[in-house]
């Protein structure tokens, strides 16, 4: 009967594996329904293999109750082994379907084992499809995560704590050069390149004392070549240990690393040994690095400089320009400006640089840089200076000769004139006033002859037409300062001047003196001129001819002629303004 038994328990186990995989789940009423049917079917193969009076009446009701756990879970397996029990004792229990007191009697301890074996089987059937559950569970994880570790671009490797490799992923195979086979009676000494196997041994036993590590070294290929390599590695403390590698490849990293410490060396040996100043400012200007050419061209050192602005270092005339360029350079206006201006040190000396200046844009705008490359330019510029000096004192040399035979020239025509108005006597009030103005031009000339600048002197001009007249004159310079005539407008102011100067001579009263005066009125000049007029004519009362003269070479804005009678004294007033004059204390 054990026998039987156990044959019946191992069948059932295969029925439930086979159920597991091919009986879909049922729940409800459904499972209920699919148990009796199965029971039922249980007791046909039992009725065909064997008679009613060989007993054995729970040789098919078991597995077809271990089956019912499987396909409806515990309830309706439960239900099973009731319906197996009444069927039993019903049928197969003396006398033959029917139920009395005695097969009652008979069956009733069968029915009790087969009901605690239905619910031992029903239990084991449950702890094994959870148990299963978990696994499978456990194992789909797994193959997750094989999955992602042979997707991975980086190597992976497992090893024991004596760094034999036990599994490797094919990316690693990769890296390596090495296949799988081969990679698997490796140790971790016979690829690593950049430890010895001590070191090696000892970095193992920190590592088991730590955890977990991160950490680059190199490897060797299988053709020789080395690699870089940054290892990410834990210890699993399960058995005798194990150790899980990551290992990425970072010689491209490496190799960019190096072009840009290289490159960086490069500008930092740039930057230091630069014969011109070079420096860094942050946007309020405040200078944060500077190198040696820059420190001596100012005479100060690093630390010194951090404390002051570009603006410190700009001479005030140039403060202005500098700070609105500096802004526009930040705010983006033009990538650079380059400029010469003028620096000052803080002993209060000078010099003049050229300065090239660009923005250095950072992720942050609020942490965007200015560099500025500086050139002392001073002997240059002084050189220049020194040139368009030299060249102004030749042409000033020049201009004055030339102003110098021009005055002769017009003296000479003066004098020729004047000849000519001896031999003919009836011309002389013509030749008088044609030799009166080319005197007065002359006059100019001879001003501008002596004087280094192109514009005229007034008072000069004034007393250079006086000295033309030939008359009693009282003249008088209350000015402030000393006016000059702008060179587009002199020689008209004095042909202005001699006409006036003339006529009023001219129609002077006997034994009188005729009085000139220059005066300030603001930025104004005002040329005074009063005469006693013998009598009153056309040209005294300001609408004569010489006046109709007079009016036509005036500027139109900024020289106004007046001409007033007070009694038997007639004044004219002429009234000077900028750009005509010029002031000059």
């Amino acid at each position: 009967m054990n026998t039987i038994k156990l044959a019946a328990l191992d069948r059932t186990v295969q029925v439930i594996e086979w159920g597991r995989r091919h009986t879909p789940k049922a729940g409800g009423a459904l499972s209920y329904l699919l148990v009796s049917v199965l029971m039922g079917l249980a007791l046909l193969v039992r009725l065909a293999l064997f008679p009613l009076e060989a007993g054995l009446q729970y040789l098919t009701f078991f597995p077809a109750v271990a089956l019912a756990f499987v396909i409806g879970g515990f309830g309706p397996g439960l239900f099973s082994v009731l319906i197996g029990m009444c069927l039993a004792t019903f049928i197969f229990i003396p006398p033959f379907y029917a139920i009395s007191l005695h097969s009652l009697y008979a069956a009733f301890w069968s029915n009790v084992v087969f009901l605690v074996d239905g619910v031992i089987v029903g239990s084991a059937v449950m702890a094994m499809q959870r148990h299963q559950s978990r696994l499978d569970s456990t194992i789909d994880s797994l193959q997750i995560t094989r999955q992602a570790i042979e997707g991975t671009s980086d190597g992976y490797w497992l090893c024991d704590a004596s760094g034999k490799l036990l599994d490797v992923n094919n990316s690693y195979c990769r890296m390596s050069g090495y296949s799988r086979q081969e990679l698997l009676t490796m140790r971790i000494p016979d690829l690593e390149a950049n430890e010895t196997p001590g070191e090696t041994a000892e970095h193992m036993r920190k590592l088991i004392e730590h955890g977990c590590d991160v950490f680059e070294t190199k490897h060797r290929r299988k053709n020789g070549e080395i690699v870089d390599i940054e290892i990410s590695t834990s210890y699993l403390k399960r058995g005798d240990g194990y150790f899980s590698v990551f290992a990425r490849d970072i010689s491209e990293r490496k190799r960019i690393e190096t072009e840009l410490r290289n490159s960086e060396e490069k500008f930092r040996h740039l930057y230091e040994n630069a014969p011109i100043g070079i420096a860094m400012a942050k946007q309020d200007q405040k200078i944060v690095s500077a190198n040696a050419a820059y420190c001596r061209m100012f005479g100060c050192t690093q630390e010194e400089l951090r404390d002051l602005t570009i603006s410190d270092l700009t001479h005030p005339d140039f403060q202005q320009s500098t700070q609105q360029m500096s802004h526009d350079l930040l705010e983006g206006e033009f990538p650079s400006y380059a400029f010469e201006k003028k620096y000052q040190r803080g002993d209060g000396s000078t010099f003049w640089g050229r300065i090239i200046a660009t923005r250095l844009v950072s992720g942050n705008p609020q942490e965007n840089y200015i560099m500025g490359i500086v050139e002392d330019i001073t002997d240059r510029v002084e050189y220049e200076i020194q040139r368009i000096s030299d060249v102004l004192e030749q042409r000033d040399v020049l201009v004055r000769e030339v102003h110098h035979r021009i005055k002769n020239n017009l003296q000479g025509v003066v004098g020729l004139l004047r000849q000519h108005a001896s031999d003919h006597p009836e011309m002389n009030e013509v030749t008088d006033v044609v030799v009166r103005r080319i005197y007065s031009i002359a006059v100019i000339h001879g001003l501008q002859a002596h004087a280094l600048a192109e514009e005229v002197e007034l008072d000069g001009l004034v007393k250079g037409i006086l000295d033309a007249s030939e008359g009693n004159v009282n003249y008088r310079n209350n000015l402030h300062c000393k006016v000059f005539l702008s060179k587009d407008e002199a020689v008209p102011i004095a042909l202005v001047l001699n006409e006036l100067v003339t006529n009023a001579c001219k129609h002077r009263a006997a034994n009188t003196r005729l009085e000139i005066r220059l005066d300030t009125d603001r930025d104004d000049t005002l040329i005074t001129i009063d005469n006693h007029f013998e009598e009153v004519g056309p040209e005294a009362a300001g609408d004569g001819q010489g006046l109709a003269l007079v009016n036509s070479l005036l500027p139109r804005k900024s020289a106004h002629l007046l001409a007033l009678r007070r009694g038997d004294i007639y004044s004219a007033e002429l009234r000077l303004s900028p750009p005509v004059t010029i002031n000059r204390a």
